[in-house]
């Protein structure tokens, strides 16, 4: 209430309601794709208006965008929260209702995007890769054969798939890691650009990611 309704508000001018619905419409599929056509019919503004409030959500530390790798300037991006804790708040999720399968896939994917590009400040660009049915969730293109391809999954042996073909279409050779909420770390096969793939916890690749910052994660916006 106080971020949106009055601090932003005063500063940018926004319709308060339509801004909320917004950043609401983000909390309830936070890393769903941002169509910008559909957001402005479904809120009743202009495109305009919802490119707007959406830089506003931005530059207020609320909100980020990933770009689709497979076409990072016509490609619709995916929309993630910076702070994913935000979500569970405002919905009211306790510690099992987010274990439930579709919500721990929206908290872990956006805790992971998140994560990876706060973490990854010299990465050329983080973003996702979609083509047709195969995507991989997150990607972060650095220095030749240093790229990261991570797959966020309760299961699922297409992951390392998608991460290959993510790593063939962007012709950038690096590392697969699919995440899970097993705790176990498993070697996982991987072919040509991929020089590895790992499968590991979710929980312990942040807790790492955390370690490897001092302890603190600072946000960067791409």
């Amino acid at each position: 209430d106080r971020a949106l309704g009055r601090d932003i508000v005063d500063v940018q001018g926004a319709d308060t309601r339509a801004l909320e619905r917004m950043f609401l419409r983000i909390c309830l599929q936070p890393g769903g794709m941002w169509n910008e056509s559909e957001v402005s019919r479904d809120l009743g503004i202009s495109r305009p208006t919802v490119a707007r409030y959406l830089r506003i959500l931005e530059e207020a530390f609320l909100v980020f965008r990933l770009a689709n790798l497979a076409s990072p300037v016509k490609g619709q991006p995916k929309v993630f929260l910076v702070a994913p804790a935000l979500r569970q708040a405002l919905l009211g999720l306790d510690a099992e209702a987010v274990r439930m399968p579709d919500q721990w896939g929206r908290l872990a994917e956006n805790a992971v995007a998140a994560t990876l590009l706060g973490t990854r400040p010299d990465a050329q660009q983080v973003g996702f890769w979609r083509k047709g049915d195969d995507e991989c969730d997150v990607g972060a293109l650095q220095l030749p054969g240093q790229t990261e391809y991570l797959e966020v999954k309760r299961s699922g042996p297409r992951a390392v798939r998608c991460i290959t073909a993510a790593a063939q279409a962007l012709a950038t050779p690096g590392w697969g890691m699919v995440l899970t909420v097993a705790h176990e770390v498993a070697a996982l096969p991987a072919r040509a650009p991929l020089r590895g793939a790992v499968r590991m916890s979710a929980a312990a690749w942040l807790y790492h990611q955390r370690a490897a910052s001092g302890g603190t994660l600072r946000f960067r916006p791409g």
